[in-house]
């Protein structure tokens, strides 16, 4: 366990017990970061450079914050660095979050756009209410406060609930997308042949029409 500089040797119980709370607090914190900004990266491999942007910002900021603390004099100065770092910590995951969230929103509105001329629902069940999942978290994010930003950390579990329910959402969809082709294609043979047939019906009146005309024309003619 690492304490702050020599010269405070943190020989008061409370506040040993405290700085603990707040290194939990961090390590944690650290953790949940780290995991939100994997899936990002994993997410730019999709080619997303701009995602992890904002996230990594944040990380550089905990950087600083860290020197700070190894040259903290005081218990107190070293909580408070902490606390900074933590700050920041979930201001980084609520980043990596948000930028996934609209990653997939982009995704749900590709796929309506892709199939809205078919029934979706012949294929896909919950499309209707995975939708309206969808949309209740686009009004979400319209109703957070922009004013808010600095402390957008306290939101980033929120974040990642929504994450996962769009991540659900997209994969049913994803999945659904082979037999929504196969439906497009089968339709569209079907158009095909019934424009075929229909050409084929309108060759054989025309051709019957005038083999009709004929026989009426040598019965006169007779």
């Amino acid at each position: 366990m690492f304490f702050p500089s020599q010269r405070n040797r943190m020989s008061q119980p409370n506040a040993n017990a405290k700085l603990q709370e707040e290194i939990k607090r961090y390590v944690q914190a650290h953790r949940d970061a780290q995991s939100a900004l994997k899936e990002c990266e994993l997410v730019r491999a999709d080619g997303n450079d701009g995602l992890i942007v904002p996230s990594l910002n944040e990380f550089r900021s905990v950087a600083e914050h860290i020197e700070y603390y190894f040259s903290a004099d005081r218990v107190e100065q070293a909580e408070d660095e902490l606390a900074e770092m933590v700050t920041h910590l979930r201001r980084a995951a609520y980043d990596a979050y948000q930028a996934q969230i609209q990653f997939y929103l982009r995704k749900c509105q590709d796929f309506d756009n892709d199939y809205r001329q078919i029934c979706i629902v012949e294929i896909l069940g919950t499309f209707v209410a995975d939708r309206q999942v969808a949309q209740g978290i686009i009004k979400e994010i319209s109703a957070e406060k922009r004013d808010d930003l600095n402390n957008r950390g306290k939101y980033a579990e929120q974040k990642k609930e929504q994450l996962a329910k769009l991540k659900d959402i997209n994969e049913r969809w994803e999945i659904a997308r082979q037999e929504l082709n196969k439906k497009i294609a089968a339709d569209d043979r079907q158009r095909a042949g019934d424009k075929k047939e229909r050409k084929r019906s309108k060759i054989q009146f025309w051709l019957m029409l005038a083999i009709t005309a004929a026989s009426v024309i040598v019965a006169v003619c007779k």
